[in-house]
């Protein structure tokens, strides 16, 4: 243990917030030792020692303009989608992947239940019966005994593991409730991707009517002897073109509802449909600080106790080199004849306890050391780069809230001006005052800025979501199960325990 905290008191040398936690968290743990406590980990301790410098606010939001902030716990209702938190809860009961994620959650409860058993006595009973002869001689032999063992706590490694079990069975908790969230924001960025490709569709079945339509005015001229063949040729072109696009779109359209349908737990038939309306956002903004995101994310909870379980169970790993003292006894009654075997004359008994100290394992224990310290480094650099993520995600989100408001102005007009080209350059054409390519043109123009409008909506949509997900929004109208009622108050003993 000397030779570890020389090692770590080298490392916090270099500097790093992280290795100088990692200091004061073993410092802790070695005095509790030496003194025989349970040593106490601070999950606090460990959330501000990331070794992040954190802004007052986001830079995102640095100039930004005054605008309405993001409503976090009804999220989905800013949406104004009926039927939108419908089907939500739909997949958060019925979504298969969620399923296997409350699986774990129940094994990790039921792992952290088994921990307390090491620190109690275990006890046993047990009986036998035997017939034997030897020569003439014939005897009968019955016994019933009771035995009892236990592993006395002197350095508090037993309660370390439990308090680390426990701390994992609330990362997985958080886990779950991640899981939730995550899920909500995926079925709705999945309702608004069906609904844009719906309109893609409507759009593409629109434009290969309008382009057929010019395709048979151009032959009519043509016929006429007012066009050339090229005209022809090039309008025909066009319309074979839009009747590609109009099966592809279609195929946009199966592969989204079929998508959706799979959130929600239903078999992916394709028989989903939207309600053909991509909702008008109003721009928004947030006063949530960046330091009380540790607080609302579930996955940074989840790191934050996996981090911390990390520096008990590497704790719990030292003290394997220590003496452990363990007590046994056993008690019962022995005799030939069954129906004697309770006096007190045949009662049989002994008491022992023992120390144990390791000397030599071919370096085992060493080796459990320092995989639990690798491990406990994994985990704070996990929690540290978790941190530095989800800085990010809501930068980039609340950056974009700006972007693709203006995005969305611009291409809603650039997509009115197209169509309004696109109905003079027809008109032109049939006038004869202008030539195919100008009218191909112009149709080209109209199809793609209306594409491209739907799909900037589309966007904004998706990242409206993200933000919402970035910022540790609520889970719609679904409550986390309860553990097992049976289960329900020993959990609530092992949580209590954990600082």
């Amino acid at each position: 243990m000397k030779t570890c905290e020389t090692k770590i008191g080298r490392r916090a040398g270099a500097g790093t917030a992280r290795l100088r936690l990692r200091l004061r968290l073993r410092l802790a743990l070695a005095v509790a030792a030496a003194l025989g406590l349970a040593a106490c980990v601070n999950a606090s301790e460990i959330s501000q020692g990331h070794g992040i410098d954190m802004p007052e606010t986001w830079a995102s939001l640095e100039g930004a303009s005054e605008r309405e902030t993001v409503r976090l716990d009804d999220w989905v209702l800013d949406f104004q989608s009926p039927g939108l938190e419908t089907l939500v809860v739909e997949a958060l009961h019925n979504n298969r992947d969620l399923q296997v994620t409350a699986a774990r959650v129940e094994e990790a409860q039921a792992i952290a239940r088994l921990q307390i058993a090491p620190m109690l006595p275990a006890l046993s009973a047990g009986g036998s019966a035997g017939r034997s002869r030897v020569r003439e001689v014939q005897s009968n032999a019955f016994s019933t005994d009771l035995s009892l063992s236990w592993e006395l706590d002197l350095w508090g490694k037993l309660n370390n593991e439990r308090r680390a079990a426990a701390l994992e069975y609330e990362a997985q908790r958080s886990n779950f409730r991640y899981a939730q969230l995550s899920l909500a924001g995926g079925v709705v960025q999945s309702w608004f991707a069906l609904v844009e490709a719906e309109n893609q569709h409507k759009l593409a079945r629109e434009t290969e009517e309008s382009f057929t339509r010019a395709a048979r005015m151009v032959r009519s001229r043509y016929e006429q002897g007012l066009r050339k063949g090229l005209d022809v040729r090039l309008a025909a072109s066009n319309a074979a073109s839009a009747r590609a696009l109009s099966a592809a779109r279609a195929e946009q359209v199966r592969r989204a509802s079929t998508a959706l349908e799979v959130l929600l737990g239903r078999y992916p038939e394709g028989s989903l449909s939207g309600d053909g309306k991509l909702p008008i956002l109003t721009p928004r903004t947030t006063d949530a600080l960046p330091t009380e995101l540790l607080a609302r994310r579930p996955d940074l909870a989840a790191v934050e106790a996996q981090a911390v379980a990390a520096e008990l169970r590497h704790s719990a790993a030292l003290r394997d080199l220590l003496p452990s003292l363990r007590i046994s006894a056993s008690g019962g009654y022995q005799d030939g004849e069954l129906k004697d075997l309770e006096n007190p004359s045949n009662l049989i008994w002994s008491l022992a306890g023992g120390v144990i100290q390791p000397l030599f394992q071919g370096g085992a224990l060493r080796a459990q050391g320092a995989a639990a310290d690798a491990r406990g480094d994994q985990a704070l650099a996990r929690y540290a780069q978790s941190l530095l993520i989800a800085f990010r995600e809501v930068e980039t989100t609340l950056f974009a809230e700006e972007a693709l408001a203006v995005r969305v102005t611009s291409m809603g007009e650039a997509a009115h001006e197209a169509v309004e080209a696109e109905k003079l350059a027809s008109d032109l054409y049939s006038r004869g005052l202008t030539g195919i390519f100008e009218l191909l043109e112009a149709q080209r123009r109209s199809l793609n800025a209306r594409s491209s409008y739907l799909e900037v909506r589309r966007q904004q949509l998706s990242n409206r979501v993200t933000l919402y997900l970035a910022l540790g929004g609520g889970i719609p109208n679904v409550e986390e199960p309860a553990p097992p009622q049976h289960v329900e108050a020993d959990l609530q003993q092992i949580v209590s325990h954990v600082d």
